[in-house]
Order: C-alpha cells, then sequence, then structure tokens
C-alpha cells in the first residue's frame, strides 16, 4: 500500500501533551515514514492537563487538520481556561459520565462535517481512528460509511480501565455501550489493541504495542551517586493511582532501618494532586525525602529521572 494515503481520525494529538498522545503521534510519524501519505483530523485547541507544542516539531502541520467543537473542554477553552488540575480533571469524571459516549460527543458533529469535506478532496484509501475517546470511531464510521472507506478502529487501554459496565451508571447507558461497541466490531474493516487485554475485550486480532522513541531512549543515563538511592516516582500521580503502597513501605524501612532510610530519595516528575499528595507525605512525615518536580518535558523527564536507580507505578484496586 506504499504512497497510499491514509486519514488518522484522533481527538487527542500535539499541542495536547501527556502519555495519551503518543500512539496517535506515533501513528502519524511511522505511516508517513513508511510511505504512506497521512492526514490528522483531530480537535482545535481545548482545555488540557499539558501542553506540549514542541511534539510538532519534525511533522507536517500542514496535513493535520482541526475541527471545531461543543465538547466542555473546547468551549472552556474558548472561554479563556487554560488550565485544569489533575485532581479536578479526576473529579470530573463524576460530570464526564451524563454524556453519551463520551464527554467528546460534542465533537462529533463538527468532525463529521470536516472528515467528509477530507475524504471528497483527498479521496482516503484507508481511514484510521484511535479512542480514546470512544467519539473518534463514531466520527470514522460515519465517514467510512458515506464514502465505502475501509476503516480501521484502534482500541487502546482505556477500553478495559473503563469498561463500560463499570463506567455507566445507568442500566440504559451500559446497554447502548454494549450495543456501541458490538457495531463498531460488525462495521470497522479491521480491529487493532495495544495490548492482548484490550484485544480480548473488544474483540481485536491484531495488536500493536506502543512503540518508544529511539531518540528519547538515547537520552537516558544511569544514576552516578553513590550517597543516595533515588526512587523514581513517574507519571500521573492522584487518588486514581495511589502512592499510599510506597509510603507505607518507606515508613517501615523508616522505623526498622533508620540509617538505610536516611539515604533515600524520592523523585516525583509528572502531573500529581499536588493537595493530595502533600497530605499524604504529612500523614506518613515524608516531605523531607520527596522532591516534587511535577509535569517536565519528555526530555527534561529523562535528565531528571535518570538518577533514578527504581521506579515506583501506581495502579489502581478497581
Amino acid at each position: 500500500m506504499s504512497g497510499k494515503r491514509v486519514l488518522l481520525i484522533s481527538y487527542y494529538f500535539p499541542p495536547l501533551g501527556g502519555a495519551g498522545i503518543s500512539r496517535p503521534r506515533a501513528i502519524f510519524r511511522h505511516l508517513t515514514q513508511f510511505g504512506y501519505d497521512c492526514h490528522v483530523l483531530t480537535v482545535k485547541p481545548v482545555l488540557y492537563r499539558v501542553y506540549e507544542p514542541e511534539l510538532l516539531e519534525g511533522l507536517d502541520t500542514s496535513k493535520i487538520f482541526r475541527s471545531g467543537s461543543w465538547d466542555p473542554a473546547r468551549i472552556m477553552y474558548l472561554m479563556g481556561v487554560r488550565h485544569v488540575s489533575t485532581g479536578t480533571a479526576d473529579k470530573s469524571t463524576v460530570i464526564t459520565k451524563r454524556f453519551f459516549p463520551d464527554a467528546k460527543a460534542g465533537w462529533i458533529k463538527p468532525a463529521i462535517a470536516l472528515g467528509k469535506r477530507l475524504c471528497k478532496k483527498y479521496r482516503y484509501d484507508l481511514i484510521v481512528s484511535t479512542s480514546p475517546p470512544i467519539s473518534a470511531h463514531l466520527v470514522a464510521k460515519k465517514c467510512s460509511q458515506s464514502f465505502d472507506i475501509p476503516w480501521a478502529a484502534d482500541f487502546q487501554d482505556y477500553w478495559v480501565l473503563e469498561k463500560a459496565e463499570v463506567h455507566f451508571e445507568s442500566a440504559k447507558n451500559k446497554q447502548k455501550a454494549r450495543q456501541l461497541l458490538t457495531n463498531i466490531r460488525s462495521s470497522a474493516s479491521a480491529l487493532v489493541a495495544n495490548n492482548e487485554s484490550v484485544g480480548q475485550y473488544v474483540g481485536a486480532t491484531s495488536i500493536i504495542p506502543n512503540c518508544f522513541d529511539s531518540e528519547l531512549v538515547a537520552l537516558w543515563g544511569t544514576p552516578t551517586r553513590r550517597d543516595r538511592f533515588v526512587i523514581g516516582l513517574f507519571g500521573t500521580i492522584a487518588e486514581s493511582n495511589p502512592v499510599d503502597p510506597l509510603l507505607k513501605v518507606l515508613d517501615s524501612i523508616k522505623k526498622r532501618r533508620p540509617n538505610l532510610f536516611s539515604k533515600i530519595r524520592v523523585l516525583q516528575v509528572g502531573q500529581v494532586d499536588l493537595r493530595w499528595l502533600k497530605q499524604q507525605l504529612i500523614d506518613y512525615e515524608q516531605q523531607d525525602i520527596f522532591e516534587i518536580r511535577q509535569y517536565q518535558s519528555r526530555k527534561k523527564a529523562i535528565e531528571l529521572l535518570s538518577d533514578a536507580a527504581l521506579f515506583y507505578f501506581g495502579l489502581s484496586a478497581d
């Protein structure tokens, strides 16, 4: 299929930042590198946890098309709001459950309208949509059916982290969500997942794991100091990604091996609910060993975390 034209539909795309941007950005980059003429349909600027405009560097922005939207994040941006804390974002889940199929539903109609114009103009050979949000698949489905273009639906971790039977509260929406997944399965030409668990849940037989950026990997170093042991606390830290297990282990070391504890430092890099984390540290009396750096660019994060000998990742028990 070398040289053929592909439309990638993804709500999350630079200048939005964070881990969730990596997969759609990689799809765009690698399809282009392998000879495909890849275009992106995404959303205009929205309110988001973090922005990384540097992720647009090296990309052909003339092939990135942005539609308007009536979803809350876009509306808040138009109202002048530019920052939202991790804690606020996590708590907003209660509100987003009121939307179907997700809080980006207001993007569907504007995106379909732009998608149809792009399909008519560029005559794509393939449409690829990556989710979350679920809304991206609905945009792709409509464009695919309107122009009889094959469609590959890509599913990420969200589909097992926020299963319909858990995410939605009403029986009606649970049933609608299950039916929606069935419709996506029957309509898409191919189903792709980023890991086996997601693949089993959605019925995808093609598994394409998330890749890594070889240029960024080359920047990683090894700890050089021997007078302290650094634990890296990387990624989003909030109630949904608990740090309590780590604090309990450190508390045990503090009581049983105080000399060892005095050499431990914890370096936090990433999105964090500061008020929540600081209260946790006060409760365990561990403020002095934590260095909180919050969100950093990818290169800066690697520079900082190269000093870590161990990494901690908190996972929800749900």
